[in-house]
């Protein structure tokens, strides 16, 4: 009983700690938005807010992530998505890979 208690609770801190950070602005005033807010406002410009195909939002898609990262094929580029993060509704840094 303890010991899925402390699975549950690990697995809660993963989604925690990425759950919502994946998303990005897309279009063609995205390298001027730092926020969700800034990018919606651009919207009648093109802009979107999307979120990256693998990502820790519910269940389903974080153990897909999970599963691509314990995989060879995709997990580079979730790790460098998980990098450029900075935070809830906030635009990706790409400086940081």
């Amino acid at each position: 009983m303890q010991a899925d208690l402390e699975q549950t609770t690990r697995i809660n801190c993963v989604f925690q700690l990425f759950k919502g950070i994946f998303y990005y602005c897309e279009g063609p005033d995205a390298e001027h938005v730092t926020n969700k807010t800034q990018c919606l406002e651009l919207s009648a410009n093109g802009n979107r807010w999307v979120n990256h195909k693998y990502n820790f939002d519910n269940l389903g898609q974080a153990l897909m992530s999970l599963f691509v990262l314990s995989s060879k094929d995709g997990w580079v580029n979730i790790m460098y998505q998980g990098l450029d993060a900075v935070g809830l509704d906030q635009q990706v840094n790409g400086s940081s890979n």
